[in-house]
């Protein structure tokens, strides 16, 4: 494996004295470290290190190791506590294309310490295996991540109850030090075990323990008592896995442990810490012998309790909080989140409004308990934070907004009305759901509106162009598309006057803009359509007369999966394309459609049948029929409606389409190939070659795989 080292052309001793540094000695040096940890990979089982791509050796190691957090979105900091500052850290981030990537800054002084060792050993043994075991267990760091990150399901730890899911993370970093300290111990032991840094650390842990209890008692804040705490037990539990890890690593006899081990109990402060220190003995052998086959998260539970008891050594009883269910309502706005929560009987337990922001969603997630339901009616403003608290674990529902205002019907209207409503609701059972797509299909979506919207831009600044021409008594040439290219010389060089000319001018810069934003979305919905989620959707509804890849993804990107829809009556009533029926009695009336679902699918819907009842075939006969009795408008959104229900069976019952023109469809694929800078599609003579099945009937050439009918 390569790694990038990094190594500053001059180098700073601990004193601030700078040292040069040559071009041949930087080489020399990155060659032994690549040397040294392809060693390490290589003698050690399961030893993975994959991930380590940057080695950074830091002059000034704070301020170095700042700006890198900086600059990789993480929060500053590095090793230091009240007894001493770290040689290195280990970062683990996102790279640029979204990969996990790890970097490890030392100090200059310790890397150039440990490079020129090798002549030392002799003389100082222990202070040579030092500085080897310190780098190699910045290694075991990384090796653990992996396979850690493969066993631990973050999801799993969020749906738990208040006490685990705080619990959980501090036993990670507990297993994480242990193993880190035993390997390195066991690849290099020296006589350091750390037994008196433990009575220190137990003696400052009791003394800071009296304090705060003092300081939070008389304001009566528990939660920052506990915030303070926490944060003091848990250096003290790594500082005795520590010495457990170094002890276990040190010696495999087992004599010799058990006396470095008693002690290390003869220092602690009390009995119950005595405990503490037994049991972890025992249970971090335990997982470093399972490591790593360890099936869940769930093997830490034990760790957990541990954890729980060396609170308690110090008079601390955490208490988990009564499991009752919470159900929430969120009314979002811009700026703004309106919550109301209320109980299992519906009364209210609490109220909050916040701002409508990551770092405030942040805060509620970690407020409340990841098993409560929480509704949202559906918005623009609401999807972002739909989605946050989807991704931490809590049960999430998006109200639909029509069917709501139905059922809510109030003159008191606040935004904590509208919230307690939501909750109330969605307690009931009664609570309108809207369907909401992933953030692969709202992707997709916004690619298709965009393109609408150029569409529809082009189209205005075309429609002005005839309208100035008309103003000015200009006759367009009828022998050319005005648009194309002889179309566009006609205008560059007619001759206007000059506030006119000024003006066609802008308008023709705007269209060749649009012209070009518009490439490119074809250009990329193309590929969507040849290469993605929905290429075999897409490819089947080309298919259809009128429909082409575009309009193809544009029904996907709406519809989503035709699965959800048991019939074609409720994908029908769910696009809006039926008519209002009123009925009383023996009179019904039939008005107008409800347009209840997407306005786009609809206007796809009723662009592609303009275009199918062009050409011969069922739907034109369909289109005639109506066309006779009620006219063109209503017959065409009807011809949409039957194009609509030919849609959801070819997708659901995976059948190809009647009527198809095969010569007319690979003409279609090969244009969606053409804006996708694809290959062109295969001639339908080169298909024959391979064996596809067509025969001609009725003038039509046809294949016989399954057909719609």
């Amino acid at each position: 494996m390569d790694v990038n080292i990094h190594i500053h052309d001059k180098y700073m001793l601990e004193g601030g004295n700078l040292i040069e540094n040559s071009v041949g000695q930087k080489k020399e040096i990155c060659q032994w470290l690549q040397g040294l940890i392809n060693a390490f990979v290589e003698s050690e089982e399961n030893f993975v290190l994959e991930e380590l791509k940057h080695i950074y050796v830091a002059n000034d190691y704070p301020k170095e190791l700042y700006e890198f957090q900086t600059k990789k979105g993480m929060k500053q900091g590095h090793t230091k506590n009240e007894l001493g500052e770290g040689q290195a850290m280990v970062l683990s981030y996102k790279n640029d294309i979204g990969e996990d990537e790890t970097s490890i800054f030392f100090r200059a002084e310790f890397i150039f310490g440990l490079y020129t060792s090798e002549a030392l050993r002799e003389k100082f043994k222990d202070e040579v295996t030092m500085l080897f075991n310190t780098f190699f267990h910045e290694l075991c760091h990384i090796n653990d991540d992996f396979h850690t990150r493969k066993l631990f399901d973050i999801d799993e730890i969020n749906k738990c109850t208040v006490i685990p899911r705080n619990l959980y993370p501090i036993s990670i970093g507990i297993w994480k030090e242990y193993y880190a300290y035993r390997k390195s111990a066991e690849r290099f032991p020296y006589g350091d075990l750390m037994i008196p840094h433990l009575q220190e650390t137990s003696e400052w842990a009791n003394k800071e323990v009296v304090e705060l209890q003092k300081k939070y008692n008389q304001d009566d804040n528990m939660d920052k008592f506990m915030l303070n705490f926490t944060s003091k037990m848990i250096y003290l539990s790594r500082v005795m896995v520590n010495v457990i890890g170094n002890v276990q690593g040190y010696t495999s006899d087992g004599n010799e442990q058990e006396k470095l081990f008693k002690l290390a109990l003869q220092i602690l402060p009390n009995d119950k810490l005595e405990t503490v220190f037994k049991t972890l003995i025992q249970e971090l052998d335990n997982l470093f012998n399972e490591y790593p086959t360890w099936k869940s998260i769930s093997r830490l539970e034990i760790l957990n309790n541990i954890v729980l008891d060396c609170f308690n050594a110090f008079g601390v009883f955490p208490s988990e909080v009564k499991n009752d269910q919470m159900y929430i309502g969120i009314d979002v706005d811009k700026n703004f989140l309106t919550i109301k929560e209320i109980d299992e009987e519906g009364n209210p337990i609490g109220k909050d409004k916040i701002r409508n922001s990551i770092q405030a969603l942040e805060r509620f997630s970690q407020k409340h308990e990841k098993h409560s339901k929480i509704a949202l009616e559906a918005s623009s403003y609401s999807m972002f934070g739909y989605r946050y608290l989807a991704k931490q674990g809590f049960e999430v529902h998006m109200a639909h907004p029509g069917a709501l205002h139905k059922i809510i019907q109030s003159n008191n209207k606040t935004d904590e009305h509208d919230a307690l409503d939501l909750a109330q609701l969605l307690r009931t059972g009664y609570l309108p759901e809207s369907w909401v797509p992933d953030e692969e299909l709202e992707s997709l979506r916004s690619l298709i509106n965009r393109r609408v919207e150029l569409g529809k831009r082009s189209t205005q600044v075309k429609n002005r162009i005839h309208g100035l021409l008309a103003l000015n008594g200009v006759k367009e040439p009828r022998a050319t598309d005005l648009f194309g290219k002889a179309g566009i010389h006609f205008l560059e060089h007619l001759q206007l006057p000059a506030e006119f000319k000024q003006v066609l001018e802008s308008l023709l810069r705007e269209l060749a803009y649009l012209k070009e934003e518009i490439g490119l979305l074809e250009s990329k919905l193309a590929k969507q359509g040849k290469e993605g989620r929905f290429k075999k959707e897409v490819k089947r509804l080309m298919e259809i007369r009128g429909v082409d890849f575009y309009s193809a993804l544009a029904d996907m990107a709406v519809i989503g999966t035709v699965e959800r829809f048991p019939d074609d009556r409720k994908i029908s009533s769910w696009v809006g394309i039926v008519p209002r029926v009123r009925q009383s009695g023996s009179k019904e009336y039939h008005g107008h459609i409800t347009k209840a679902g997407s306005g786009l699918l609809r206007w796809i819907l009723i662009s592609n049948a303009n275009v199918a009842v062009k050409y011969p075939g069922k739907l034109r006969r369909y289109y005639l029929r109506l066309k006779a009795r009620v006219g063109h408008g209503r017959a065409i959104v009807a011809t949409a409606h039957k194009l609509l229900k030919i849609i959801y069976h070819m997708l659901k019952e995976d059948k190809h389409y009647e009527e198809r023109d095969d010569d007319l469809f690979y003409r279609k694929l090969s244009r969606m190939n053409q804006k996708a800078n694809c290959k062109k599609t295969p001639r339908l003579d080169s298909l024959e070659r391979k064996g596809r099945e067509i025969f001609i009937k009725e003038g039509r050439i046809m294949n016989t795989d399954k057909s719609f009918s």
